[in-house]
C-alpha cells in the first residue's frame, strides 16, 4: 500500500509542502528563491547578445563570407490588393 499523503508539517524525511522527499524540497525551494531575470523582458534577453554578436560574427557570418560576400536579403513585398488572394488558382472562380 502506497504512503498516505501528509497532511501535517512532515515526518520521515518527507515534507508536507513542496515535494514528496527532502531533496524536492530543497530543489525546488531554492528555485523559487532565485526568479530569472530574463524572463520578464525577452526583448532584453536577445539585446544582451546584440553587440557581441556584431563585434564578433561567429556562427552564420563566417559561414558565408567566401561564398556571398555582399549580403542578400528578401526583398520587402508590396502590399497585396484585394484581388491577391493566398488561394490557389484552381480554387478560383473562373469567369468566361
Amino acid at each position: 500500500r502506497p504512503d498516505l499523503p501528509i497532511t501535517g508539517p512532515g515526518e520521515g524525511g518527507r515534507l508536507a509542502e513542496k515535494g514528496a522527499t527532502l531533496s524536492q524540497y530543497v530543489v525546488q525551494s531554492m528555485i523559487l528563491k532565485k526568479p530569472d531575470k530574463y524572463e520578464s523582458n525577452p526583448r532584453e534577453a536577445i539585446l544582451r547578445h546584440a553587440k557581441e554578436a556584431a563585434e564578433n560574427p561567429f556562427w552564420v557570418d563566417v559561414a558565408y563570407q567566401k561564398t556571398q560576400p555582399k549580403k542578400i536579403f528578401q526583398q520587402p513585398q508590396e502590399e497585396k490588393g484585394e484581388d491577391d488572394d493566398d488561394h490557389p488558382l484552381y480554387k478560383k472562380h473562373k469567369m468566361g
